[in-house]
């Protein structure tokens, strides 16, 4: 400390002007020994800390403070770092302790309390308290009772919304047909004509024996004016298979409204002669009396009038088949016979009587 004071004695000396002692070396030999001024500062400064370094034993133990973690590189879970005042003197101490023993205890950040240390294992997450979720609910959709304790207790985060379930059911092939049937006779009851040929035209390709469908479209046929239609479906199940004895006679009378006798005479042949009803033996009767054959007429309306005696139209034409055959006498009885009974004769055939009757009497 002495040199220095001396150093700094002579360089006041030098500002001041005043020359130095002649005691002093020689200036060769005193510029050779002496060391620039911020030289001489530095060395000064460093002599400085290392006496307070080794005479301070209180600041080698304390660290320096490591750089502050940001928020965003601290884990989610770590809590907030707490100032210094905030430490008691227990922790500063094991903290001073604990960094004394080695350069890895140094970054241990006294400004927070003790971080986790990261693992491997996922960390458990704690939900906070379910909340009771209270909604408005209709009888319809009112959810059982488990449903309802999921949803209070917070298992559940969502109802449980209710499910349309759809279950298709296979009808069988007879009960296809009937519901075809029943749509069909609805959608022609309710006037949608075009509707109800739909459904009995798909019966008909489903179940092509039945007489059913033919009936009804030749019927439909028939009432729209189209009486070779009629005839075409009554035809094609004839064709088909299906019943004879309900188109058979359908077919003939389609053909007798055109005065086509002898396809109605080919049709009823595909009756038993002994199954047929009055109505098919008139079409016969009447198909043989317009074609010239008298006696097979006259033979049919005699079968007629056993059936039905009290049918005036039986016993004209029994009268004219017999009056076309010369028997006068036999002629005039039935066309008297027929006078007697004709409720159902219509004014013409009454009048052709009388004046047949005038010219056989």
């Amino acid at each position: 400390m002495s040199v220095i004071n001396q150093m700094l004695k002579d360089l006041d000396k030098r500002k001041a002007g005043v020359k130095p002692a002649q005691s002093l070396p020689p200036p060769v030999v005193a510029v050779r020994h002496r060391l620039p001024l911020w030289l001489l500062i530095g060395l000064a400064v460093i002599v400085i800390a290392l006496a307070l370094w080794w005479f301070w034993p209180g600041i080698s133990s304390k660290p320096v403070p490591p750089v502050l973690l940001s928020q965003a590189q601290l884990p989610e879970d770590a809590p907030q770092q707490l100032p210094m005042e905030a430490l008691g003197k227990a922790q500063l101490n094991e903290a001073d302790s604990k960094q004394q023993s080695g350069t890895e205890q140094r970054s241990v950040q006294p400004y927070a309390t003790e971080l986790p240390q990261p693992t491997s294992e996922p960390t458990q997450i704690i939900n906070p308290e379910p909340e009771v979720v209270v909604a408005e609910q209709t009888p319809q959709s009112e959810p059982s009772k488990p449903v309802q304790a999921a949803i209070i207790s917070g298992e559940a985060s969502e109802p449980a919304s209710p499910q349309l379930r759809v279950e298709r059911v296979t009808l069988s092939p007879a009960e296809q047909q009937q519901r075809l049937s029943q749509q069909a006779r609805q959608a022609e009851q309710a006037g949608r004509a075009s509707e109800a040929r739909a459904y009995w035209q798909q019966l008909q390709v489903m179940a092509p024996q039945q007489s059913e469908a033919y009936v009804a479209l030749a019927r439909m046929a028939q009432q729209g004016g189209h009486e070779a239609g009629s005839q075409y479906w009554l035809q094609l199940g004839l064709e088909q298979g299906a019943d004879v004895h309900q188109l058979a006679p359908l077919l003939a009378a389609s053909y007798a409204r055109q005065q086509l006798w002898q396809p109605v005479l080919q049709v009823l042949e595909l009756l038993p002669e002994t199954g047929l009803r009055p109505a098919e033996l008139a079409m016969r009767a009447a198909a043989w009396q317009q074609l010239g054959q008298h006696q097979s007429a006259l033979t049919a309306f005699e079968q007629l009038g056993q059936l039905e005696p009290h049918q005036g139209r039986w016993w004209l034409g029994m009268a004219i088949s017999s009056d076309a055959l010369g028997q006068r006498q036999q002629a005039a009885r039935q066309f008297q016979r027929s006078l007697q009974l004709g409720e159902d004769l219509t004014p013409a055939s009454k009048d052709y009587i009388r004046q047949r009757l005038q010219e056989l009497n």
